[in-house]
Protein backbone atom coordinates (compact mmCIF):
# COMPACT_ATOMS: atom_id res chain seq x y z
CA UNK A 1 0.00 0.00 0.00
CA UNK A 2 1.39 3.43 -0.55
CA UNK A 3 2.61 4.26 2.86
CA UNK A 4 1.75 7.84 3.50
CA UNK A 5 -2.28 6.77 3.06
CA UNK A 6 -1.58 5.44 6.79
CA UNK A 7 -0.55 9.08 8.03
CA UNK A 8 -4.52 9.36 7.78
CA UNK A 9 -4.98 6.87 10.93
CA UNK A 10 -2.47 8.74 13.19
CA UNK A 11 -2.37 11.25 15.60
CA UNK A 12 0.11 13.28 17.84
CA UNK A 13 -0.83 11.05 20.54
CA UNK A 14 0.20 7.08 20.80
CA UNK A 15 -2.67 5.18 18.58
CA UNK A 16 -1.72 1.20 18.37
CA UNK A 17 -0.92 0.27 15.60
CA UNK A 18 -2.51 -3.46 15.31
CA UNK A 19 -5.97 -2.21 16.67
CA UNK A 20 -5.90 0.52 13.31
CA UNK A 21 -4.83 -2.88 10.99
CA UNK A 22 -6.59 -4.54 12.31
CA UNK A 23 -9.61 -2.01 11.72
CA UNK A 24 -8.53 -1.46 7.75
CA UNK A 25 -8.61 -5.13 7.23
CA UNK A 26 -11.91 -5.27 8.67
CA UNK A 27 -11.70 -7.51 11.94
CA UNK A 28 -14.87 -7.04 13.80
CA UNK A 29 -14.06 -8.28 17.43
CA UNK A 30 -14.96 -5.58 20.47
CA UNK A 31 -11.95 -4.30 21.21
CA UNK A 32 -11.14 -3.28 17.47
CA UNK A 33 -14.42 -1.77 17.25
CA UNK A 34 -13.59 0.43 20.33
CA UNK A 35 -10.44 1.08 19.12
CA UNK A 36 -11.41 2.38 16.19
CA UNK A 37 -14.43 4.41 17.42
CA UNK A 38 -11.31 5.76 19.72
CA UNK A 39 -9.65 6.91 16.75
CA UNK A 40 -12.54 8.24 14.67
CA UNK A 41 -12.01 5.19 12.01
CA UNK A 42 -15.63 3.84 12.53
CA UNK A 43 -17.04 4.69 9.36
CA UNK A 44 -13.64 3.60 7.32
CA UNK A 45 -13.39 0.22 8.75
CA UNK A 46 -12.28 -2.39 6.33
CA UNK A 47 -11.25 0.32 4.12
CA UNK A 48 -8.81 -2.29 2.97
CA UNK A 49 -9.81 -5.99 3.36
CA UNK A 50 -6.83 -7.67 1.30
CA UNK A 51 -4.27 -5.41 3.09
CA UNK A 52 -1.76 -7.96 4.54
CA UNK A 53 -0.04 -7.60 7.77
CA UNK A 54 3.39 -7.43 5.95
CA UNK A 55 2.62 -4.82 3.43
CA UNK A 56 1.23 -2.97 6.28
CA UNK A 57 4.41 -2.87 8.81
CA UNK A 58 6.96 -2.18 5.52
CA UNK A 59 4.71 1.15 5.18
CA UNK A 60 4.77 1.51 8.86
CA UNK A 61 8.49 1.27 8.62
CA UNK A 62 9.24 3.78 6.09
CA UNK A 63 7.03 6.27 7.56
CA UNK A 64 9.38 5.64 10.03
CA UNK A 65 12.33 6.02 8.18
CA UNK A 66 11.28 9.47 6.20
CA UNK A 67 10.63 10.55 10.17
CA UNK A 68 6.87 10.88 9.91
CA UNK A 69 6.14 8.22 12.88
CA UNK A 70 7.68 7.21 16.01
CA UNK A 71 7.12 3.54 16.48
CA UNK A 72 7.60 2.16 19.94
CA UNK A 73 7.83 -1.40 19.15
CA UNK A 74 7.43 -2.43 22.97
CA UNK A 75 4.01 -0.87 23.64
CA UNK A 76 3.11 -1.66 20.05
CA UNK A 77 2.13 2.00 19.55
CA UNK A 78 2.75 4.83 16.94
CA UNK A 79 2.21 8.59 16.54
CA UNK A 80 2.98 11.30 14.29
CA UNK A 81 5.82 13.56 14.44
CA UNK A 82 5.30 17.42 13.65
CA UNK A 83 6.67 16.88 10.31
CA UNK A 84 4.41 13.74 10.11
CA UNK A 85 1.39 16.13 11.05
CA UNK A 86 2.30 18.84 8.37
CA UNK A 87 2.58 15.91 5.57
CA UNK A 88 -0.80 14.63 6.98
CA UNK A 89 -2.51 17.76 7.09
CA UNK A 90 -1.23 18.41 3.33
CA UNK A 91 -2.35 15.02 1.87
CA UNK A 92 -5.74 15.75 3.90
CA UNK A 93 -6.11 19.17 2.26
CA UNK A 94 -5.93 16.84 -0.94
CA UNK A 95 -10.30 15.22 -0.32
CA UNK A 96 -9.23 11.87 -1.08
CA UNK A 97 -9.85 10.41 2.30
CA UNK A 98 -13.13 8.95 2.32
CA UNK A 99 -14.97 10.90 4.46
CA UNK A 100 -18.69 10.63 2.72
CA UNK A 101 -18.02 6.90 3.42
CA UNK A 102 -20.05 5.59 6.07
CA UNK A 103 -19.06 1.84 6.07
CA UNK A 104 -21.65 0.40 8.78
CA UNK A 105 -24.44 2.54 6.32
CA UNK A 106 -23.23 1.60 2.97
CA UNK A 107 -21.68 -1.98 3.10
CA UNK A 108 -17.64 -2.90 1.62
CA UNK A 109 -17.01 -0.11 -0.24
CA UNK A 110 -15.34 -2.38 -2.77
CA UNK A 111 -18.06 -4.08 -3.91
CA UNK A 112 -20.05 -1.38 -4.23
CA UNK A 113 -17.76 0.42 -6.40
CA UNK A 114 -16.91 -2.39 -8.59
CA UNK A 115 -21.37 -2.80 -8.73
CA UNK A 116 -21.58 0.04 -9.82
CA UNK A 117 -18.46 0.18 -12.74
CA UNK A 118 -19.53 -3.49 -13.84
CA UNK A 119 -23.35 -2.19 -14.09
CA UNK A 120 -22.23 0.28 -15.97
CA UNK A 121 -20.18 -1.63 -18.63
CA UNK A 122 -23.23 -4.44 -19.12
CA UNK A 123 -25.29 -1.82 -20.05
CA UNK A 124 -23.51 0.02 -21.96
CA UNK A 125 -22.24 -2.76 -23.76
CA UNK A 126 -25.74 -3.84 -24.20
CA UNK A 127 -27.13 -1.06 -25.87
CA UNK A 128 -24.24 -1.01 -28.17
CA UNK A 129 -24.93 -4.14 -29.26
CA UNK A 130 -21.61 -5.66 -27.40
CA UNK A 131 -22.07 -9.07 -26.77
CA UNK A 132 -18.56 -10.47 -26.14
CA UNK A 133 -16.05 -8.89 -23.31
CA UNK A 134 -14.67 -9.49 -20.20
CA UNK A 135 -16.61 -8.29 -17.28
CA UNK A 136 -14.28 -5.17 -15.18
CA UNK A 137 -14.14 -7.86 -12.05
CA UNK A 138 -13.45 -10.90 -11.50
CA UNK A 139 -15.82 -10.99 -8.29
CA UNK A 140 -18.41 -13.92 -9.27
CA UNK A 141 -21.13 -12.95 -6.81
CA UNK A 142 -20.95 -9.20 -8.00
CA UNK A 143 -20.93 -11.05 -11.37
CA UNK A 144 -24.58 -12.81 -10.25
CA UNK A 145 -25.93 -9.75 -8.37
CA UNK A 146 -25.60 -7.37 -11.64
CA UNK A 147 -26.72 -10.26 -13.91
CA UNK A 148 -29.79 -10.73 -11.30
CA UNK A 149 -30.02 -6.75 -11.33
CA UNK A 150 -30.34 -6.30 -15.35
CA UNK A 151 -32.81 -9.19 -15.25
CA UNK A 152 -35.08 -7.83 -12.67
CA UNK A 153 -35.21 -4.51 -14.32
CA UNK A 154 -35.25 -5.21 -17.84
CA UNK A 155 -34.74 -2.87 -21.25
CA UNK A 156 -36.57 -0.31 -20.15
CA UNK A 157 -34.70 -0.50 -16.37
CA UNK A 158 -31.28 -0.10 -18.19
CA UNK A 159 -32.53 3.10 -19.92
CA UNK A 160 -33.84 4.33 -16.84
CA UNK A 161 -30.61 3.53 -15.09
CA UNK A 162 -28.82 5.72 -17.49
CA UNK A 163 -31.44 8.30 -16.88
CA UNK A 164 -31.12 8.09 -12.69
CA UNK A 165 -27.67 8.18 -12.87
CA UNK A 166 -27.02 11.10 -14.53
CA UNK A 167 -30.19 13.26 -12.45
CA UNK A 168 -27.81 11.93 -9.12
CA UNK A 169 -24.49 12.88 -10.27
CA UNK A 170 -26.11 16.31 -11.74
CA UNK A 171 -26.92 16.56 -8.02
CA UNK A 172 -23.80 15.80 -6.19
CA UNK A 173 -20.36 18.28 -6.07
CA UNK A 174 -18.58 18.71 -9.22
CA UNK A 175 -15.58 17.06 -7.80
CA UNK A 176 -17.46 13.88 -6.83
CA UNK A 177 -19.34 13.79 -9.97
CA UNK A 178 -16.26 14.46 -12.37
CA UNK A 179 -14.50 11.42 -10.39
CA UNK A 180 -17.43 8.87 -10.58
CA UNK A 181 -18.22 9.84 -14.62
CA UNK A 182 -14.41 9.94 -15.60
CA UNK A 183 -13.85 6.40 -13.75
CA UNK A 184 -16.98 4.64 -16.06
CA UNK A 185 -15.23 1.69 -18.69
CA UNK A 186 -17.41 0.30 -21.54
CA UNK A 187 -15.93 -1.66 -24.22
CA UNK A 188 -17.97 0.78 -26.57
CA UNK A 189 -16.61 4.03 -24.22
CA UNK A 190 -13.00 3.04 -22.59
CA UNK A 191 -13.21 6.59 -20.91
CA UNK A 192 -10.05 8.10 -19.05
CA UNK A 193 -7.73 5.59 -17.81
CA UNK A 194 -7.68 5.45 -14.23
CA UNK A 195 -3.30 7.20 -14.11
CA UNK A 196 -4.61 9.71 -16.11
CA UNK A 197 -7.23 10.45 -14.24
CA UNK A 198 -5.26 10.74 -10.94
CA UNK A 199 -2.74 12.77 -12.50
CA UNK A 200 -5.30 14.94 -13.30
CA UNK A 201 -6.74 15.43 -9.97
CA UNK A 202 -2.93 15.77 -8.60
CA UNK A 203 -3.56 12.48 -6.85
CA UNK A 204 -1.53 9.37 -6.72
CA UNK A 205 -3.49 6.04 -8.10
CA UNK A 206 -4.13 4.34 -4.37
CA UNK A 207 -5.18 8.28 -3.24
CA UNK A 208 -7.57 8.45 -6.27
CA UNK A 209 -9.30 5.27 -5.06
CA UNK A 210 -10.07 6.82 -1.77
CA UNK A 211 -11.40 9.82 -3.30
CA UNK A 212 -13.30 7.05 -5.48
CA UNK A 213 -15.15 5.76 -2.47
CA UNK A 214 -15.24 8.81 -1.27
CA UNK A 215 -17.23 10.03 -4.26
CA UNK A 216 -19.53 6.77 -3.96
CA UNK A 217 -20.25 7.56 -0.19
CA UNK A 218 -22.06 11.13 -1.37
CA UNK A 219 -23.92 9.59 -4.24
CA UNK A 220 -25.01 6.50 -1.73
CA UNK A 221 -26.26 9.34 0.69
CA UNK A 222 -28.34 11.19 -2.15
CA UNK A 223 -29.61 7.16 -3.10
CA UNK A 224 -30.92 7.14 0.73
CA UNK A 225 -31.86 10.68 0.78
CA UNK A 226 -34.63 10.48 -2.22
CA UNK A 227 -35.63 6.99 -2.04
CA UNK A 228 -38.12 7.64 -4.43
CA UNK A 229 -36.37 9.39 -7.27
CA UNK A 230 -34.06 6.27 -7.20
CA UNK A 231 -35.36 2.79 -7.52
CA UNK A 232 -33.05 1.08 -9.74
CA UNK A 233 -29.86 2.96 -8.12
CA UNK A 234 -31.17 1.44 -5.16
CA UNK A 235 -31.77 -1.96 -6.47
CA UNK A 236 -28.00 -1.92 -7.52
CA UNK A 237 -26.34 -0.27 -4.47
CA UNK A 238 -28.14 -2.13 -1.82
CA UNK A 239 -26.97 -0.75 1.80
CA UNK A 240 -27.30 -3.09 4.53
CA UNK A 241 -30.68 -3.10 6.77
CA UNK A 242 -28.54 -2.81 10.03
CA UNK A 243 -25.03 -2.85 10.78
CA UNK A 244 -25.25 -5.14 13.32
CA UNK A 245 -24.70 -9.24 12.10
CA UNK A 246 -27.74 -11.49 12.69
CA UNK A 247 -26.73 -12.77 16.06
CA UNK A 248 -25.91 -9.10 17.79
CA UNK A 249 -29.35 -7.88 15.72
CA UNK A 250 -31.65 -10.22 17.47
CA UNK A 251 -30.29 -9.86 21.10
CA UNK A 252 -30.77 -5.78 19.95
CA UNK A 253 -34.22 -6.88 19.33
CA UNK A 254 -34.64 -8.45 22.30
CA UNK A 255 -33.68 -5.47 23.94
CA UNK A 256 -35.98 -2.71 22.05
CA UNK A 257 -39.15 -5.21 22.10
CA UNK A 258 -39.05 -3.99 25.92
CA UNK A 259 -38.07 -7.72 27.75
CA UNK A 260 -35.91 -7.53 30.89
CA UNK A 261 -32.36 -8.48 31.08
CA UNK A 262 -32.93 -11.77 32.29
CA UNK A 263 -35.78 -12.70 30.31
CA UNK A 264 -32.71 -12.09 27.37
CA UNK A 265 -30.54 -14.29 28.77
CA UNK A 266 -32.99 -17.08 29.81
CA UNK A 267 -34.32 -17.05 26.05
CA UNK A 268 -30.66 -16.99 24.40
CA UNK A 269 -28.05 -20.54 24.42
CA UNK A 270 -25.54 -17.74 24.12
CA UNK A 271 -23.37 -16.32 27.00
CA UNK A 272 -24.53 -13.65 29.17
CA UNK A 273 -21.03 -12.04 28.67
CA UNK A 274 -21.57 -12.59 24.41
CA UNK A 275 -24.73 -10.95 24.90
CA UNK A 276 -23.33 -8.36 26.54
CA UNK A 277 -21.06 -7.65 23.84
CA UNK A 278 -23.73 -7.68 21.55
CA UNK A 279 -25.10 -4.57 23.48
CA UNK A 280 -21.66 -2.96 22.70
CA UNK A 281 -21.72 -3.45 19.18
CA UNK A 282 -25.10 -1.90 19.16
CA UNK A 283 -24.48 1.40 21.19
CA UNK A 284 -21.20 1.86 19.27
CA UNK A 285 -22.89 1.21 15.51
CA UNK A 286 -26.63 2.07 15.73
CA UNK A 287 -26.67 5.83 15.96
CA UNK A 288 -30.14 5.36 17.57
CA UNK A 289 -29.20 3.06 20.76
CA UNK A 290 -31.81 2.72 23.29
CA UNK A 291 -29.98 3.41 26.04
CA UNK A 292 -33.36 3.68 28.38
CA UNK A 293 -34.94 0.30 27.16
CA UNK A 294 -35.37 -1.62 30.34
CA UNK A 295 -32.62 -4.49 29.52
CA UNK A 296 -30.10 -1.56 29.14
CA UNK A 297 -31.21 0.24 32.49
CA UNK A 298 -31.32 -2.82 34.19
CA UNK A 299 -27.53 -3.52 33.22
CA UNK A 300 -25.81 0.06 33.95
CA UNK A 301 -27.84 0.47 37.28
CA UNK A 302 -26.86 -3.16 38.77
CA UNK A 303 -23.15 -2.25 38.24
CA UNK A 304 -22.23 1.33 37.74
CA UNK A 305 -18.40 0.85 37.42
CA UNK A 306 -18.46 -2.20 34.99
CA UNK A 307 -16.80 -2.51 32.03
CA UNK A 308 -20.47 -2.67 30.14
CA UNK A 309 -21.72 0.80 32.30
CA UNK A 310 -18.68 2.90 31.82
CA UNK A 311 -18.51 1.91 27.81
CA UNK A 312 -21.87 2.28 27.03
CA UNK A 313 -22.00 5.90 29.47
CA UNK A 314 -18.69 6.75 27.01
CA UNK A 315 -20.17 6.01 23.77
CA UNK A 316 -23.48 7.66 24.76
CA UNK A 317 -21.59 10.93 25.85
CA UNK A 318 -19.52 11.32 23.27
CA UNK A 319 -22.54 10.97 20.54
CA UNK A 320 -24.02 13.92 22.70
CA UNK A 321 -21.08 15.93 22.67
CA UNK A 322 -20.84 15.49 18.51
CA UNK A 323 -24.37 16.21 17.84
CA UNK A 324 -24.34 19.01 19.95
CA UNK A 325 -21.39 20.42 18.18
CA UNK A 326 -23.05 19.54 14.74
CA UNK A 327 -26.39 21.47 15.77
CA UNK A 328 -24.79 24.52 16.68
CA UNK A 329 -22.27 24.84 13.44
Amino acid sequence: MQATILLATFALEPRRYKAIYYSLQGKQTISNLFASHEYGLLDQFHLYPKLKWNDYQAALSQLEKEKLVIIDQTRAEAKLTSAGLVRQTGLLAQGFWPTAYRYWQMGPAEEQWERLLLAVQVVSNYQHQIVHYQPLTEHLLIQRQVKAWLKKIGTAGGQNFVLELGLALAQLPEQAALIIANSFWSDYDAGIPGPTLAQALSLTPAELQLAQFNSLGLLLSLIRRETLRYPILQQLLPMPQTPLNRSADWTYHQVLTGKSWSAIVTDSRLKEGTLREHLLQAALLCPDFSIEAPAVQQLLKADPESFFSQRVQEIITARSSRTGGEQTQ
